[in-house]
């Protein structure tokens, strides 16, 4: 773990803010690539960017308090606005800036899917860059293991990797999506099949993580959201496979 990258001017960066801003920045680049090649006004997809960082951090933020560690925030709700000390739930800051999109993308008069469409591969892209930031922060760790890629946190206790696990999805995500992205039949293929990755993905994650995550009949609390979107995402690829076979 490095949860300081380096120091600037005696002023100690934090590694995983360094990357999960890296992570928005080259997520911008690729949104405004896909939106380029679409044919989509790039102006309105680089409001969509700042839309989706403004709204996914404070999505982010609220679905930790509420889903990850809704007790201690219970005891503690002064910490609630101490978000510079970390806590975001990707899932929120994946969920709440859909609802800030649809309204632009209503008042713009653009199809929503068409833009998540193009979003889909930038979040991937984000999320991979991002998760370092776990990794080197020590947030978002694994169970103790003795599987031989083992890592060792603090106390020197070795533990999966569940940060590299989420950092590789990632990736594996991005270059999945992005194929379907450039040969998409459909508006919506591409955004429902990052739901049906993502959850998919993440509901397997989830088993070998040990920070505390919330939980329902035995799952995760993110567990319970990965059934849902999971679900509904496959019924979509299914209607639609049918649809435009």
């Amino acid at each position: 773990m490095r949860p300081i990258l380096f120091n600037i001017f005696g002023e100690p960066l934090s590694s995983y803010y360094f990357f999960i801003t890296l992570g928005i920045l080259v997520g911008t680049y690729v949104l405004y690539n896909n939106s380029k090649k679409a044919g989509l006004n790039t102006a309105y997809m680089l409001d969509i960017a700042i839309i989706c960082i403004i709204s996914g951090y404070v999505g982010g933020r609220l679905f930790h308090i509420l889903f990850s560690m809704p007790s201690y925030y219970a005891e503690h709700p002064l910490e609630i606005f101490q978000f510079w000390k970390g806590g975001y739930a990707i899932y929120g800051a994946i969920i709440f800036p859909i609802l800030f999109i649809y309204l632009y993308a209503k008042y713009r008069k653009i199809r929503t899917l068409h833009i998540t469409d193009a979003l889909a591969p930038a979040l991937s892209m984000g999320t991979f860059i991002g998760r370092i930031g776990c990794l080197l922060q020590g947030c978002c760790y694994g169970k103790i293991s003795s599987v031989p890629w083992a890592i060792t946190d603090a106390f020197d206790v070795a533990r999966h990797p569940t940060q590299i696990y989420l950092s590789l999805h990632g990736l594996i995500m991005f270059l999945i999506l992005a194929h379907i992205y450039k040969n998409k039949k459909y508006d919506g293929q591409t955004t429902y099949w990052y739901f049906l990755l993502y959850s998919s993905g993440r509901f397997i994650i989830e088993i070998f993580r040990a920070d505390e995550r919330g939980g329902f009949f035995g799952m995760s609390s993110f567990q319970m959201i990965s059934i849902v979107l999971f679900v509904w995402s496959l019924y979509k690829i299914r209607k639609n496979r049918n649809k435009y076979a």
